[in-house]
């Protein structure tokens, strides 16, 4: 397999973890149903965070955004509960999650380091319609350094 070909197939699972957390209603989006299980927006969010750990921490050493989410996503950093309460919402997880995976993406394409800005005209290489038009950039690469606090809440 090639790397576009590789890059196509990561961005599609991609894609669909985000669909999955659409298609339930927003007030279910960071319910936890068992008490075994984390959210659904916990996992949308674990995942962004392990490929924020390992292209951006490990890679090139940039541990800004990953110091700043690990206690959300990081398995027992806190009580579960807790975990799912401090989730932002839905749409905003949502909005990150597309932000921070287009990002990666496009550095594997072009070679520039995660984190790394791309210009205002420059899209997402890997899947151009996961965001639409016009949505709001106030969530853009980086969470604010308290939490729980989370851009637009």
């Amino acid at each position: 397999m090639t790397s576009p070909q590789l890059l196509a197939r990561l961005s599609g699972l991609q894609q669909m973890m985000r669909d999955l957390l659409r298609g339930v209603p927003a007030a279910h989006a960071n319910r936890r149903f068992d008490p075994r299980l984390a959210s659904l927006g916990w996992y949308l969010g674990r995942s962004v965070y392990r490929e924020t750990y390992w292209l951006r921490e490990v890679v090139t050493g940039d541990t800004d955004l990953t110091a700043r989410v690990r206690p959300l996503f990081t398995p027992s950093a806190m009580d579960p509960e807790l975990q799912s309460a401090r989730l932002p919402p839905p749409d905003h997880l949502l909005s990150w999650a597309a932000e921070i995976q287009d990002e990666h993406c496009t550095s594997a394409v072009t070679g520039r380091s995660a984190g790394t800005a791309l210009g205002s005209g420059d899209p997402p290489i890997c899947s151009p319609t996961r965001r639409s038009p016009g949505s709001p950039d106030t969530r853009r690469r980086h969470l604010p350094p308290g939490l729980p606090s989370w851009p637009g809440t």
